[in-house]
């Protein structure tokens, strides 16, 4: 299977489900709360015979974007 660390999370749950596994996706934030607007994959982990996790982090990587 591909490195799945780093990508946005739609690249990563794709390429799951292509690959046969069920997804489950869980949000992690940092103390400060900061904004962000991508959605990029932190930890990937199988947590049965066909279903990963995907821990997900908001990273701010446009530097013109501002949060509403």
């Amino acid at each position: 299977m591909r490195e799945l660390l780093g990508l946005p999370l739609a690249e990563a749950e794709a390429a799951l489900v292509a690959a046969g596994y069920r997804v489950t996706s869980v949000e992690t934030k940092s103390r400060k709360g900061q904004p962000g607007n991508e959605k990029r994959v932190l930890r990937v982990r199988k947590t049965a015979e066909s279903e990963m996790e995907l821990i997900y982090a908001l990273f701010k990587t446009d530097l013109f974007w501002m949060p509403e």
